[in-house]
């Protein structure tokens, strides 16, 4: 048959191979932080007036890391934020204890043991 070849170099040249796909994209690499958070922790993540909440709107709009779904510590930095906004008072600045039994403070934000 013209123009067919068998077990030799097609007609014109070697045929270029087709240059590699990248690999597949992770998930998690596409998703927002929000999507992301809610996965990994819960639905309670999107709780508006909850500590969750709160850590989240921290995470995105506020941290000066500026965490990505990408980041290896976007959790455990979430988590901690969970646990600040739990332990303040609403609306507050600051920690609402110094422990567990409530040291007077010393007034420059140190607690005295």
């Amino acid at each position: 048959a013209v123009g067919a070849t068998v077990g030799g170099t097609p007609p014109g040249g070697p045929v270029p191979t087709p240059v590699p796909t990248m690999p597949p994209t992770p998930v998690r690499w596409t998703q927002s932080v929000q999507e992301y958070l809610t996965e990994e922790i819960g639905p309670h993540v999107n709780n508006p007036g909850t500590p969750y909440s709160d850590a989240l709107v921290w995470i995105e709009e506020v941290d000066p890391r500026n965490l990505t779904t990408q980041d290896d510590n976007l959790v455990q930095r979430y988590l901690l934020a969970v646990l600040y906004y739990s332990t303040v008072q609403e609306g507050g600045d600051g920690w609402v204890r110094c422990g567990a039994t409530d040291p007077p403070s010393t007034g420059d934000g140190t607690c005295e043991a």
